[in-house]
């Protein structure tokens, strides 16, 4: 398990120090702590943790939620959130970001071992399924096969039975449903705004009332994809 990379994001020193404890009972050596969100997120960017043990109400500008949501968006990293906070509100905060796990000071050490060792695995199993998107797709257009980029997807729409994939300088209409379409593109890229829309995140330039902008061209929001869209963009 020396192998394993955990972060811990808590800003209590005798807290921060007694689960580095536990973690190195446990067989977990290679431990980070940091006090304050903003130095988890940079130690995020520059080292690629297998965990976070996140504390919710930390000092600083970003609480723990707000680690965790970047870890999701941009690392896919898992994480578990170890607080005193259990009221209701907290609670409908902490359902979006879908933990792996949510202890409740003061830690047992049992409980921590085993949701680490289940969110590890489960983590594992994951990355061994992990689909393989292609960056370049063959699209049949009439009797050529035209090479699209996918960089340059802009937005695929829905019409019955047919897609229409729009690129940065040229649309092709596909005979399969969007949602067949849909299943051969990246999630970690492409965002589905309303039912007959799915849009490449990247290219989002603006979010204006109900719509989003990119490129120029103007896009509905449903109102069942809305929240799920906001949860995905970084935001300050």
């Amino acid at each position: 398990m020396s192998e394993i990379q955990i972060l811990v994001v808590e800003d209590e020193p005798i807290i921060a120090d007694d689960l580095v404890f536990m973690l190195e009972e446990m067989g977990y050596s290679n431990v980070d702590t940091v006090h304050y969100g903003e130095y988890a997120i940079k130690d995020m960017e520059q080292k690629p943790y297998d965990l976070l043990l996140l504390d919710i109400n930390l000092e600083g500008k970003i609480d723990g939620i707000q680690v965790a949501e970047h870890a999701h968006i941009n690392h896919a990293m898992p994480y578990i959130f170890l607080t005193s906070l259990s009221d209701e509100k907290t609670i409908e905060r902490v359902k979006k970001t879908h933990p792996a796990a949510y202890l409740v000071k003061p830690i047992d050490e049992k409980d921590l071992k085993v949701n680490i060792e289940l969110t590890l695995a489960k983590s594992t199993n994951k990355k061994a399924k992990k689909k393989e998107f292609p960056s370049i797709y063959y699209i049949k257009d009439r009797s050529r096969m035209s090479k699209v980029r996918t960089e340059d997807i802009l937005y695929l729409e829905g019409s019955n039975n047919y897609t229409i994939v729009h690129t940065t300088n040229k649309k092709y209409v596909i005979s399969q449903t969007l949602k067949r379409v849909a299943e051969a593109m990246d999630p970690e890229l492409f965002i589905r705004i309303h039912k007959s829309a799915i849009v490449q995140l990247s290219k989002i330039d603006e979010i204006v009332d109900a719509h989003v902008i990119l490129c120029g061209i103007k896009l509905a929001i449903g109102r069942t994809y809305r929240s799920r869209l906001m949860e995905r963009l970084d935001t300050i």
